[in-house]
């Protein structure tokens, strides 16, 4: 899951990490 959403954020191109570090906390 944590792959498909560095993904998707790529490749929209919108703040890489924000959703990570929301997953991450």
């Amino acid at each position: 899951l944590l792959e498909e959403l560095s993904r998707r954020e790529k490749a929209a191109n919108i703040k890489p990490g924000s959703d990570l570090d929301v997953f991450m906390k």
